[in-house]
């Protein structure tokens, strides 16, 4: 049974052949992966800073600011026992020996929430290229071992079908850089005005804008219903 979100979607695309008019047609969507395609690591890096009594965002900004964290994003450095244990240094420098965080717990709540797609959001990317959209994935990971972490280093992603794949750990920038987001444009043949972004992170979205695409805000407090009907409005008025 064909959900109505993607009614409305086959709608669309209808209503936009039919009027060919508009010089800012989208053609390309780029979807982050964790908090949009899986479920969000925000919301389990929120239950962690409760129960280590820890003001809500407190990790986020921690790992905002930590260089190490954005070398391992871009694949400068690998995940192993030392990097582990400079994460422990500067994750807890300015925190109270009671609300010691384990870097490597904290490593696991992020891996855990990017194993298993969401169906709703896999039908829809599979349904938009069936519409004749382009559809590419950039995403801020990094590498355990040999392999990117949790559902980047399986076929999952693959079998999707993106037109690209563009991860920070193997092209060697991280969201908010705006070189990861030209390297999936360019991968797509398609300008920033004719596409789309949905992320989690509004830092990233910022950026995104600034080089002239549209985005989405996928709410990690909201199910992923509402930014897809979000879409579908933005679609609309396209």
């Amino acid at each position: 049974r064909v959900s109505p979100l993607l009614l409305e979607l086959a709608t669309i695309h209808l209503n936009k052949f039919s009027n060919k008019t508009n010089p800012c047609e989208i053609k390309a969507l780029l979807f982050d992966v964790g908090g949009v395609i899986t479920a969000s690591p925000l919301l389990k890096i929120n239950h962690l800073e409760e129960e280590h009594n820890l003001e809500k965002g407190t990790l986020g900004k921690v790992l905002k600011s930590c260089e190490l964290f954005h070398d391992l994003e871009k694949g400068k450095v690998r995940m192993d026992d030392t990097v582990l244990h400079n994460l422990d240094l500067h994750l807890n420098q300015h925190l109270k020996p009671e609300n010691f965080i384990d870097s490597n717990k904290l490593i696991q709540c992020i891996e855990s929430c990017v194993e298993t797609p969401l169906a709703e959001v896999v039908e829809l990317i599979r349904h938009l290229k069936t519409l004749g959209y382009k559809v590419g994935i950039v995403s801020n990971v990094f590498f355990s071992g040999e392999k990117a972490v949790g559902i980047y280093g399986t076929s999952l992603l693959h079998d999707l079908s993106p037109s690209c794949i563009v991860l920070s750990c193997e092209v060697g920038s991280r969201k908010p850089e705006k070189e990861i987001f030209q390297i999936a444009l360019d991968k797509l043949g398609v300008s920033p005005e004719e596409t789309i972004f949905v992320d989690d992170i509004k830092q990233n979205l910022r950026a995104a804008k600034e080089m002239g695409m549209a985005t989405i805000h996928a709410d990690p407090n909201q199910l992923c219903s509402h930014w897809i009907a979000e879409l579908n409005k933005k679609l609309l008025k396209r």
